[in-house]
């Protein structure tokens, strides 16, 4: 008798945290107990979609970057580009490679974006019209932790309602995630899995 494989889809975030090793992110335990127990579990599996492997690409490029310890100048000091040029290609290639592994391993899946464009978007608008998160004091910059007075929003954007849809149309049993504005998308998804925020 088979046993029905519980699908989970990782969100973008966790997977930065795992591939990064906690070099930027506190959060690198968590993100390897999630990826690598659910790889070690016979009667699980990853999912995973287009859309989080171009928005790895996407956060690898401009998180490195922001979060890297500043210092020098840029055109003070030329091999400042090319070491952090270096450390994106080496994680985007550890993620890559990962998923290659996993899914040779049929520990991972992608899912088929074949969701009708027209159907997908109107979906993707019509969640983003009936969400809206938080406005909230700022008293610090968010990437030198400096003080510095503004306002921020916190909520879902339209990335984290196209992830949701997808791993809605994957029939996952639930999304995990360390993005609190996840939490605003709850009520749209709730009947039909779960979507796991991690503290």
């Amino acid at each position: 008798m088979s046993t029905k494989l519980e699908k989970t889809y990782i969100d973008s975030n966790v997977w930065f945290s795992y591939v990064t090793k906690g070099t930027y992110e506190k959060t690198y335990d968590k993100a390897r107990n999630i990826i690598d127990g659910i790889i070690a579990n016979p009667q699980s599996v990853v999912v995973i979609s287009d859309l989080v492997i171009l928005e790895m690409v996407s956060i690898l490029r401009s998180k490195v970057v922001q979060k890297e310890s500043f210092t020098d100048s840029i055109k003070s000091e030329s091999r400042i580009a090319d070491t952090l040029k270096s450390k994106i290609d080496l994680y985007t290639k550890e993620f890559l490679a990962k998923i290659t592994e996993s899914t040779m391993a049929k520990k991972l899946v992608a899912v088929e974006s074949n969701i009708p464009r027209n159907e997908f978007f109107r979906r993707v608008v019509q969640i983003q019209r009936k969400t809206f998160g938080k406005i909230l004091d700022q008293n610090f910059c968010p990437i030198c932790r400096r003080p510095y007075k503004s306002y921020r929003y916190r909520g879902a954007d339209y990335n984290d309602i196209q992830h949701a849809i997808m791993a809605q149309f994957a029939r996952v049993n639930r999304l995990i995630t360390f993005d609190r504005g996840y939490e605003f998308l709850k009520p749209f998804f709730n009947s039909t899995f779960e979507i796991q925020i991690i503290r």
